[in-house]
């Protein structure tokens, strides 16, 4: 399946293709993740449909100790008033990505060795499709990729590595980042490619990297690491440090035989801990053929817009049913609002399902009204009131 073009028809296939220095392409096949919050939702819900309890909007404000034993945890329900909740448990799992060496300082001391170099990754949407057919990695002039994405008729652009010092609380997308990766992608593709009055969504993270000897965050190692406090003198915490999402299913596993290691030597059966997770589909993605699944969602609701579902099936995969249940309780809730085909159901769904509980939470982490721009003010309005409603606010 993959193959080399040549310069010729690598341009005529992608006509964003630079001319200059151009010698051919390498055409090969991967997976897009189209909706990267609603991946990691999926992953919450399959814990929860094991046995997992999930909380929301709770914070780790303190933990539980009994000598050089951490026993628990204090969690400060914010959505409740801000009261707190002691939760023990035998085994903690520090899985705080950026925050999770911030974390272990909290419980061991500020004299923990990092072990982390944190990177800002942005990505910006900009309003019109520069490719066609592909999904077009680049190299700038420095020697660092990034990749051109069709998505939603618009293009994501992505993604940068900029080593970041601040505090992960304190993060936030700049104007100098913006700027420099805008520079990136014009002194690669070309002057005013894309411009600042193109982009019509930006947003970014931080990577937690576990190399903090190569020159750069760009260059440093993807791979994981997987902490037992006991080597610290405290007994009870795991911290995962690093990872992604291609590695995350593996990370699990190994996570799951560290944990049940530990618990056997506390005399503690553990029930459950298999490791065969990296093998099941998560929630919502049991589907061994989407064009089936697709064809079988157009025969189930053939009075529904292709668009809205198309969008429904992709995105929630076999919880479409759900959403377009909920979408028969009120006409409104089943008219299409953007030119993708979504509809208010999804919101009610986000919030009876799926925890939502503020604009935010619905705009940017359960639907995809939100990552395309600021919804219009008669959809924001409408999303506003019936969120309020779902809710039981004034």
């Amino acid at each position: 399946l993959h193959q080399s073009l040549s310069a010729a028809k690598a341009r005529a296939q992608e006509s964003i293709l630079p001319t200059d220095g151009l010698t051919g392409a390498a055409v090969y096949y991967d997976c897009q993740s189209i909706f990267p919050e609603r991946l990691t939702l999926a992953f919450i819900k399959s814990a929860e449909y094991h046995g997992a309890r999930v909380a929301n909007y709770a914070e780790v404000s303190d933990f539980i100790r009994e000598g050089n034993q951490i026993r628990g945890v204090v969690v400060r329900d914010h959505l409740r008033g801000g009261s707190d909740v002691r939760v023990y448990g035998r085994l903690l799992i520090n899985s705080g990505g950026p925050w999770a060496e911030h974390m272990l300082r909290r419980m061991a001391g500020e004299n923990v060795e990092s072990h982390l170099r944190t990177s800002e990754g942005i990505h910006i949407i900009v309003n019109r499709p520069l490719v066609k057919d592909h999904a077009v990695a680049l190299i700038t002039p420095e020697g660092r990729h990034f990749f051109l994405v069709p998505w939603r008729n618009h293009t994501l652009i992505g993604t940068t590595d900029r080593e970041y010092t601040g505090k992960p609380d304190e993060y936030r997308v700049t104007r100098e980042s913006v700027d420099e990766f805008l520079k990136e992608i014009n002194d690669t593709l070309g002057a005013d490619t894309v411009r600042h009055q193109d982009i019509v969504h930006t947003y970014g993270g931080l990577r937690p990297l576990t190399d903090t000897t190569a020159k750069s965050s760009y260059k440093s190692s993807r791979k994981y690491e997987i902490l037992d406090s006991a080597e610290l003198g405290m007994e009870g915490v795991l911290t995962v440090e690093g990872g992604k999402y291609t590695t995350s299913r593996n990370l699990a596993v190994n996570v799951l035989k560290l944990a049940r290691k530990k618990l056997d030597a506390m005399g503690v059966q553990s029930h459950g801990a298999r490791y065969n997770t990296a093998r099941k589909p998560l929630f919502g993605c049991e589907i061994p053929s989407m064009s089936g699944f697709l064809e079988h969602v157009a025969e189930k609701y053939p009075d529904v817009g292709a668009e809205t579902r198309d969008f429904i099936a992709r995105n929630y995969g076999t919880d479409f049913q759900n959403i377009l249940e909920i979408a028969k309780e009120n006409p409104a809730w089943a008219r299409p609002r953007n030119a993708d085909g979504e509809i208010l159901a999804e919101v009610v769904f986000s919030i009876r399902r799926e925890m939502a509980r503020t604009l935010e939470d619905i705009l940017l982490r359960r639907t995809g009204f939100g990552t395309l721009g600021m919804p219009d003010d008669d959809l924001l309005k409408d999303i506003a009131q019936l969120a309020a409603g779902e809710l039981g606010h004034d």
